[in-house]
Parts: structure tokens; sequence; C-alpha cells
């Protein structure tokens, strides 16, 4: 994921939301390419969440190592580096998937479960925390629940746990774990979800077609019995290939969104 393109603020969006239009090939290989993004929210809470699920259902992919289908979360408070986190799947061949739980920013955050988890996060300056060691078995239209949840806090710091469940088995895996400032607070609740071919393209027409589910986003507050319950907007073209790469976005009766994605063009 180009984290570099997610600013903090009212212009998150807007950092993500870059547009353009591709020739017949590039000059390099591009990477960590945006097709799709869209935007949800879970009303309800002013001090953000303690845990938060989100459901990703992959209905048709290539079978190939293409794509990943993921959720970006800030924290309620982030500074300027913009701390928020992010998790999703990246499907590969043979019936597995990487499952990804990470932290973007966060100066003064450290790793609780070194065994899935290393320093730094997209390799940039102002830090952050990367757990993508875990792979689960996968299934095309299987739902899997993405969940983050507070595990311990201080006055100083709060410990995260990123676990997965496979809604068709309800086997849960934990993917990873890792504590941040407790001056940064809980996550928000609003989200940036995205399709992203990340294998690298010399085209638009690289791009394969997809189609996903994006399930309603679900939020819980500690001590708080109440269940609070989200929406996906609409999605919208990105990046290098917007305009290339034709999609359909489907809100569902049930707040989800469904992103049909066609193969990509280069005229």
């Amino acid at each position: 994921m180009k984290m570099n393109r997610i600013i903090t603020g009212a212009a998150v969006v807007a950092g993500l939301a870059l547009s353009g239009s591709a020739s017949a090939a590039f000059q390099k290989t591009e990477f960590a390419v945006h097709v799709t993004n869209f935007t949800s929210s879970i009303p309800g809470s002013k001090s953000g969440f303690t845990t938060l699920t989100y459901p990703i259902t992959v209905e048709s992919d290539n079978g190939k190592k293409s794509f990943y289908y993921a959720q970006y979360i800030p924290f309620k408070h982030q500074t300027k580096d913009g701390e928020a986190y992010y998790y999703g799947i990246q499907p590969r061949v043979g019936g597995k998937a990487l499952v990804v739980f990470s932290l973007f920013g966060g100066k003064g955050s450290r790793i609780i479960d070194k065994e899935h988890c290393s320093g730094g996060a997209d390799n940039l300056a102002i830090g952050g925390i990367t757990c993508n060691t875990v792979s689960i078995p996968y299934h095309q239209g299987v739902t899997y629940n993405f969940t983050a949840s507070l595990q311990q806090h201080s006055e100083t710091e709060n410990i995260w746990l990123g676990e997965v469940e496979d809604t068709s088995t309800g086997k849960k895996t934990q993917i990873g774990s890792w504590a941040t400032p407790a001056s940064i607070g809980y996550p928000s609740g609003n989200a940036i979800g995205f399709i992203e071919d990340y294998v690298g393209i010399r085209s638009c027409a690289d791009i394969p077609a997809t189609t996903a589910t994006f399930g309603k986003p679900i939020g819980r507050v500690e001590n708080d019995d109440k269940i609070y319950e989200g929406a996906v907007d609409e999605a919208y073209g990105v990046d290098i290939c917007n305009g290339k790469v034709a999609f359909t976005s489907t809100k569902l009766p049930d707040n989800g969104l469904r992103v049909i994605q066609e193969q990509g063009v280069d005229e």
C-alpha cells in the first residue's frame, strides 16, 4: 500500500483519490496501484472504538497473486504523522492468502507479537509496525472478518490485537499485536477501503478483473453493551489507471458494498 498517499484530517480521502490517465505502457513497473477506494463510517462514539470488525469477501479473482483487499482506519487523536492501522487479505495461489495487520506512523509504538510483526510500515521514516507473516486457508466467496481489539490499556499505552475469522469454519487466527501511545486514542471508526494491485504492472491492461464485497463495519466500546453499526459508501476510481478500469459499485441492503472491477485497458 502506498501509505504516502494517505494524509490526515479532513483531507484523508483526497490523499487517496489521485486521478490521472495512463499511457499504453508505463516507463517503469508501477507497484501498489490503487484501483478503487471507498469510505465508511460508524457513528455514535465520540471517543472511538475499542473493537472494530470489517468483513471482506472476495467473490472472484484471477486465482493468482494480484490484489490486496483492505481497510485503513485512522486513530481518533492522530498527530501530524497520521497514525492509523490497516489490514486485509492478499489471496495467493494454492488456496492460501496472506493476511496483514499493520500500524502506520506511531512514534512511541512497540511490537507485542514479535513472532509475526516487525518494525516499519512501507519503509517510511515516520515509522510503524508491520504484521504480514501469517497465511490462512482461502476460498472465494467466504467472508473473512478482520477485527482489531483493545487487549490492555494504561495511562501510557494501548495494546491491540489483530485477528481474522473464517466465517465458514468459525476459526480465528491471530495476525499480530502491537502497542500504541495512549495519547493517540482509539480507532475512529472512519475508514478508507481499497482494492490494490500490488504485484507490479507495466500498463493498465495488466490489471485483472475482480469482484469483492465489503461488509458493514461493526464497532464496540469497552464497558458498553451497545453494538455500533456503520455503512460503506460507494466506490470511486483512483490512481494512475483511473478511467482505464471499468467498475460498478453497489450499496447492499445491509449497508455493505459490492465492487465489480473489469479487466483494465490501455485505450
